[in-house]
């Protein structure tokens, strides 16, 4: 009777110690793939690494992390053609939280990555002048813009389910898309434009699609939200000057706003109250045609610190 004692208290134990070590990220794995035209002289032009032509000229890779969660869409990169206007976004746009580069050619990708729903990953690849400016980018900075191409999206994966303590090898078809350069990046960690500044959301106006990034609702559909503000990993933000905010909606440039349930009573003005990171009052939205814009035409007064609307995509069909 002692000895079952005894086993049962190793038992309860064991199943302590194992809960203690678990987590709440999951490791994803991705296999890079070799390059195939190496590091040669062909392969800078007038000092200045050349664009690459093919995904095989890509030798450094990278990798952002999104999801529906606040914390894994902080940043966010325009997408487009290199020479546009990075204000434009051509080629969309991608929030992710967490990100990792550089990874040379040939070598694995290893990140740990919040445990949950619908994560998002996206591969970022771009071609260096040598071995030596493929490094970590977080310790070491991002090379010169003589040193490395532009970066491009290769490919992302969405939807995928990660639980707890677990690996999983993800794999990616990659596309070399010249529309889906990384023209801009943003957010309180972003790799470029590093910015600790607070960013808008209107809670509750469809619903977040993790893998297009966008908020997506239909037309003629009245919704309630709650604009919201939030800075770094999706914490609340409250004016440090205590101001009461109030945000014009009259140049956002779609939909209709109300105050009244139902979407009645048309406003244009939407308040967020001092001390407070949301607003008190419920507002509604609808629209009769088509959107897919983001809230950067929103005009904020009575704030003691910029604020920025770009954080969020509103996709209406």
């Amino acid at each position: 009777m002692k000895n079952a004692y005894v086993l049962v208290f190793i038992f309860f134990l064991f199943q302590g110690c194992s809960r203690a070590g678990r987590t709440d990220t999951a490791i994803i794995q991705i296999q890079l793939p070799e390059t195939s035209s190496g590091l040669t002289s062909e392969g800078i032009s007038s000092g200045v690494v050349a664009e690459p032509v093919t995904v095989e000229e890509i030798n450094c890779f990278g990798v952002f992390i999104g999801g529906p969660d606040e914390a894994l869409k902080r940043n966010v990169c325009s997408l487009g053609k290199k020479e546009e206007s990075s204000s434009l976004r051509s080629g969309g746009e991608i929030f992710f939280g967490d990100w990792m580069a550089a990874v040379p050619a040939g070598k694995k990708i290893e990140m740990d990555v919040p445990s949950g729903s619908d994560r998002v990953i996206h591969l970022v690849g771009f071609k260096t002048a040598s071995t030596e400016d493929c490094h970590d980018f977080k310790t070491l900075g991002i090379p010169s813009e003589d040193k490395m191409s532009s970066a491009f999206i290769l490919g992302s994966v969405g939807e995928l389910d990660l639980k707890p303590d677990e690996t999983v090898t993800v794999p990616v078809v990659m596309k070399l898309d010249f529309g889906r350069t990384i023209t801009d990046c943003n957010g309180p960690d972003a790799p470029k434009g590093n910015s600790s500044k607070p960013y808008l959301r209107f809670e509750g106006i469809g619903g977040f699609n993790s893998v297009t990034q966008r908020d997506e609702g239909s037309l003629n559909t009245c919704y309630s939200f709650q604009p919201s503000l939030y800075i770094d990993q999706g914490s609340p933000w409250i004016d440090p000057g205590n101001a009461e905010i109030h945000i014009n909606v009259s140049t956002v440039g779609f939909g209709q706003f109300y105050s009244g349930a139902g979407c009645t009573n048309s406003t244009t003005d939407l308040v967020i109250p001092a001390g407070q990171n949301k607003s008190a009052a419920t507002y509604y939205f609808k629209s009769y045609v088509p959107v897919n814009k983001d809230l950067g035409g929103v005009v904020f007064s009575g704030y003691t610190k910029e604020i920025t609307g770009l954080q969020q995509t509103i996709y209406i069909q």
